[in-house]
């Protein structure tokens, strides 16, 4: 995927992301997704006029943290228990302007930047009986906008690019799907020993 950016040469390419997700204690699968992401981003080293800036509610945690060279980290507090990516993000993408904010976990704030986001399934619109209506609604809701506003969208796979597609009549070209790895420090590829002896 490339974005296509009228840039300045006189200032560094900025890409903000929204570190929110990636930085709670505990984690679900969006939110490992966010970590795991930003994590494996860190290893590629930046070109000499990039710079990448994580934003967040509360001071990064632990190996989320350590950053490298051209990376920081901006606290951006926020005293509600709502409205934080909506209205504060909103605030500091107008404030600062960064070429591109990426956000792993769907909702988009307020404000005209190049935005990137990943939708990861739009399961609620195929199986609605299994959500409650309450969380139907809010996901249909932040799906919508999403969809509305982002520069481009990224899913996890094909067959969820299709329902995106399907249901939101969004054009292909909008979408890259990304799929998904497995965490090699946790996980291995087993043998063929290994996995004929499971099989039997």
């Amino acid at each position: 995927m490339e974005v296509n950016l009228l840039h300045n040469s006189s200032r560094p390419v900025v890409f903000a992301i929204d570190a929110s997700s990636a930085n709670k204690v505990k984690k679900s699968g969006v939110e490992m997704y966010a970590f795991q992401l930003i994590q494996n981003m860190k290893k590629h080293a930046l070109e000499e006029n990039e710079r990448v800036i994580l934003y967040s509610p509360t001071k990064l945690e632990g190996a989320l943290g350590e950053l490298p060279p051209g990376w920081e980290s901006r606290v951006l507090s926020w005293a509600l228990p709502f409205g934080w990516m909506k209205c504060r993000v909103g605030w500091e993408l107008f404030r600062q302007k960064p070429d591109v904010f990426f956000v792993p976990s769907q909702g988009l704030p307020y404000g005209k930047t190049n935005m990137v986001t990943t939708i990861h399934d739009v399961g609620f619109r195929r199986l609605p009986n299994v959500y409650d209506a309450q969380n139907r609604k809010r996901l249909e809701r932040v799906t919508k906008r999403s969809v509305k506003k982002a520069s481009h969208l990224m899913t996890v796979s094909a067959f969820s690019k299709s329902e995106i597609e399907s249901f939101y009549h969004t054009a292909p070209d909008r979408i890259s799907v990304t799929h998904l790895a497995a965490d090699t420090s946790v996980y291995r590829r087993l043998s063929l020993e290994e996995i004929d002896l499971v099989l039997q």
